[in-house]
C-alpha cells in the first residue's frame, strides 16, 4: 500500500504569481482613504465644538462626551491616510517624481488654503474690529488660537505627514544617479532618511515650547508642522526600514533575482505579509506610546513637585501637572494608542489591490477638502453668531494683548509655572 507524500509547504517569501495564496484582502487604498476623509471631516466638528466650549463655558460639560468620541475617531485619520498612501508608494516604487508632485502638491495646496482662510477671513475680521491690526498681528492671533483646539488644531495639514513618509521611502529605496552616491557612498544617501526624522523632532519641540508659553508660532509656520503623533511616525519609520531590509534579505537568498523580487511584490502572499507586519508594528508602538505617556506623567509629577516653593496649595500643583500633560497630549503623545483600533482594517487591507478608474482618486480629496471647508466655515459661523458678544470681547482682548506687547493666552501655563515656583505662604 503506497504512502501519501505530504506536499512541501511553500513559504510566503517564496510565493510567486503561479503558486500564490487565495486570500487577497478586501480593502484597497481607496477604501482606507474614504474612511480617513470621513474621520477628518468629523474631526473638524470637534474644532467647532471646542470653539463653542471656549466661548460658552457652560456648554463644556454637555459636549465633553462628544469631544471624547470625536477625538477617538479623529485619531484614526492619520494612520488610515498614511496606510492608503503607503499603498500608492509601494505600487509606484520607482516613480518618485509623480509621488513628490502628488503629495507635495497636496501639502502645498492645503497650506495655501489654510493661509487663505486665515488671512482672507480672519485678517479682514480682525482689521474691521481694529484698523491698527497688521498681517503679522493676524498671524500671531491665529497662531495663538489654533493650539487651543488641542489635537484637532494640529490636524489642519496632514499632507505634511504624507510628504515626510514619501521622503523616508525615497531615501530608503531610490537609486541615485549622481556619482557622489555610487558604491559604498550610497550609505550617505540612505543616511539622509534622518532628515524627515529631524523635521518631525523639530516639530515636537516647537509645539512643546509654544505650549509652555515660550513663544507663539505664527499661523504660516503652524501649518507646516507635522500633525501625527510622534509614535505613529515612529511606527511608519520602522515599517519603511523593515520593508527595505526585507527586500535586501530576499535578494541575498539563493536563486532570487531582481526580476523574481518584482514578481513576488505583486503576490497576495507578500501583501498579507506586509499587513501582518504593519499590524504587529501598530500594536507594539501603541503599547510603547501608552507606556511613554504614563512615564511622562510620573516624570512631570516629580518635576513639578521639585520646582514648587514650600507652601504652594495642592490644587495649584495638580493644575500645573494637568496643564503640562495636556501639552504632551496636544503634541500627540498618547495618540498612537488608537493604532490598535486600525489593526482590523489593516488585516483586511491589500496594498496590491487596484481600481480601474483612477480619476475617482482625484475626486475624493477634492470632495473631502470641500466638506472640511463647509463644516469649518458653517460651524464657526453658527457658533460665533450664537455667541457674538462674547466672541467680539475675546478678540478685542487678544488684539490688545498683542499690540500692547502683553503675554498671550498660551503663556497662562508659563505664568502658573512661575507662580508655583515663587509663591510663599
Amino acid at each position: 500500500m503506497g504512502t501519501k507524500t505530504k506536499a512541501k509547504r511553500i513559504r510566503w517569501g517564496d510565493r510567486t504569481l503561479e503558486n500564490d495564496i487565495k486570500y487577497g484582502g478586501y480593502l484597497s487604498y481607496r477604501h482606507l482613504r474614504i474612511i480617513g476623509w470621513m474621520c477628518l471631516i468629523i474631526a473638524q466638528i470637534g474644532v467647532v465644538l471646542k470653539l463653542e466650549a471656549k466661548l460658552a463655558p457652560d456648554t463644556a460639560n454637555a459636549i465633553e462626551i462628544w469631544n471624547l468620541v470625536i477625538s477617538i475617531i479623529s485619531g484614526l485619520t492619520i494612520p488610515l491616510f498614511l496606510l492608503a498612501n503607503l499603498s500608492t508608494i509601494l505600487q509606484k516604487r520607482g516613480d518618485f517624481k509623480s509621488l513628490f508632485i502628488k503629495f507635495g502638491g497636496m501639502a502645498l495646496g492645503m497650506y495655501i488654503l489654510a493661509n487663505f482662510v486665515v488671512f482672507h477671513f480672519g485678517f479682514r475680521t480682525l482689521h474691521a474690529l481694529d484698523p491698527a491690526t497688521t498681517w503679522a498681528d493676524a498671524a500671531r492671533v491665529f497662531g495663538e488660537l489654533l493650539p487651543g483646539f488641542g489635537k484637532t488644531g494640529y490636524t489642519l495639514n496632514i499632507f505634511i505627514d504624507m510628504l515626510l513618509v514619501v521622503l523616508m521611502f525615497f531615501f530608503a529605496n531610490y537609486a541615485p544617479q549622481s556619482k557622489a552616491f555610487q558604491g559604498k557612498r550610497i550609505a550617505i544617501f540612505r543616511a539622509m532618511i534622518i532628515l524627515p526624522v529631524a523635521y518631525e523632532v523639530a516639530g515636537i519641540f516647537l509645539k512643546y515650547y509654544a505650549g509652555m508659553g515660550e513663544f507663539v508660532i505664527p499661523s504660516p509656520v503652524f501649518f507646516l508642522l507635522p500633525t501625527k503623533p510622534p509614535l505613529i511616525f515612529g511606527a511608519f519609520f520602522v515599517i519603511v526600514v523593515a520593508l527595505k531590509i526585507s527586500e535586501v534579505a530576499y535578494l541575498h537568498r539563493k536563486g532570487h533575482t531582481a526580476e523574481s523580487l518584482a514578481e513576488h511584490l505583486q503576490t497576495k502572499a507578500h501583501s498579507l505579509k506586509i499587513s501582518v507586519g504593519i499590524s504587529a508594528a501598530f500594536v507594539v508602538f501603541a503599547l510603547i506610546d501608552l507606556a511613554l505617556f504614563i512615564l511622562l506623567f510620573f516624570l512631570t509629577v516629580n518635576k513639578v513637585q521639585a520646582e514648587v516653593a514650600p507652601g504652594v496649595p495642592e490644587n495649584l500643583i495638580e493644575a500645573e501637572i494637568f496643564l503640562r500633560m495636556d501639552i504632551f497630549e496636544q503634541i500627540g503623545f498618547g495618540g498612537a494608542v488608537g493604532l490598535i483600533l486600525v489593526v482590523p482594517l489593516v488585516i483586511l487591507f491589500s496594498y496590491t489591490k487596484k481600481h480601474k478608474n483612477p480619476k475617482i482618486d482625484l475626486i475624493i480629496p477634492a470632495a473631502g477638502v470641500l466638506l472640511i471647508v463647509v463644516v469649518l466655515l458653517e460651524g464657526t459661523f453658527q457658533v460665533i453668531t450664537l455667541n457674538l458678544p462674547i466672541f467680539i470681547q475675546k478678540i478685542r482682548e487678544a488684539i490688545e494683548r498683542i499690540i500692547n506687547g502683553e503675554e498671550p493666552v498660551q503663556q497662562e501655563t508659563a505664568s502658573l509655572i512661575s507662580l508655583i515656583q515663587n509663591i510663599h505662604l
